[in-house]
């Protein structure tokens, strides 16, 4: 996942980086401090030694928030359709391979509970 976040971080710094206006470096006395990122807010691993500026920072985080809600909604929708995928393998089993593999994931549980995890919800369909 971190290596998407860079690939997309970097893309979107060469596609954007060539036409952003530059920072000012005349900045007035009385302005106010950048607002310090949120502790969630982290760069992507080794970004840190890149000697990135606040600005630079800032946007790479703009970046990122922008593009969290996106992957997480796409990500959703792979899980959605992994589930549908698998209800339909699912039904295309007999009762007895239903049962052999439910006896199956049962063993692999070993956890006196019947394949039944404490807190789980009741499975009918893997």
């Amino acid at each position: 996942m971190s290596r998407l976040r860079i690939a997309v971080a970097l893309l979107a710094l060469a596609g954007v980086g060539g036409w952003l206006p530059a920072d000012d470096p005349k900045k007035p006395a009385d302005a106010k401090p950048d607002p310090v990122p949120k502790a969630a807010d982290q760069l992507p691993a080794g970004w840190a030694q890149l000697s990135l500026s606040d600005t630079q920072k800032q946007r790479i985080h703009a970046v990122h928030d922008e593009y969290v809600p996106k992957i997480g909604a796409l990500q959703k929708q792979i899980e959605e359709l992994q589930g549908e995928e698998r209800a339909k393998m699912y039904d295309l089993l007999t009762a007895d391979q239903k049962n052999q593999l439910k006896e199956m994931r049962d063993i692999k549980d070993g956890d006196g509970t019947g394949g039944k995890k404490a807190g789980k919800k009741d499975d009918k369909k893997p």
